[in-house]
């Protein structure tokens, strides 16, 4: 079972990836509601221990925007 973060993360990704626009809500409304409940460090730390393309880390980034979240938790700039 993965941690909130990597779930997190991973949801990130995989809403930015999905073209069913239902399918995309679904997983972002996933990650606002586990946002809060998120452990900086350890999201940090899943973050860091990725290897992620420049585009990738460019649709998280955009799937942040969506929810209200800071990008900056992520590492990324705002």
């Amino acid at each position: 079972m993965p941690t909130p973060e990597a779930f997190f993360l991973h949801k990130l990704v995989t809403a930015s990836r999905r073209r069913e626009e239902d399918k995309r809500a679904k997983d972002l409304d996933q990650c606002a509601v586990i946002a809060p409940k998120l452990d900086r460090e350890r999201l940090d730390h899943v973050c860091r221990s990725v290897k992620f393309s420049f585009k990738t880390w460019s649709a998280i980034r955009s799937s942040c925007e969506l929810i209200s979240f800071p990008p900056q938790l992520l590492g990324l700039k705002g």
